[in-house]
């Protein structure tokens, strides 16, 4: 659904410039295919250097930090979730008759 008077899907800025609704746009839009049929893009204006900072982390919470990705019930959840799928392959391969040893043969480097 295009706004009346537009040539674009554009509703924000770019479309108020298109519908002449406004002259121009101030803002840290990005440059596009899309936009810059519609906009001419002038230079910056203002530009502002941002640093962040963080506290330089305990030499024993590195080690730890690979691990505080999940909480403790989701890696529970994956240990679990791993040692069932290993024991159902390997009770599949019991059932099916198939050996141990001969399929890990097939696995093993020639």
């Amino acid at each position: 659904s295009q706004v009346e008077g537009a040539q674009s899907n554009f509703t924000g800025l770019i479309g108020m410039l298109e519908r002449n609704e406004i002259d121009i746009a101030l803002a840290d839009l990005s440059v596009n295919k899309g936009r810059f049929q519609f906009a001419d893009y002038g230079g910056s204006i203002y530009e502002e250097l941002v640093q962040a900072m963080i506290l330089k982390p305990d030499k024993n919470l590195l080690f730890w930090a690979y691990f505080s990705t999940f909480k403790y019930n989701i890696w529970m959840l994956i240990i679990a979730v791993t040692g069932s799928l290993i024991l159902i392959c390997f009770l599949l391969m019991l059932v099916s008759g198939e050996r141990i040893d001969k399929s890990l043969k097939g696995l093993a480097c020639k």
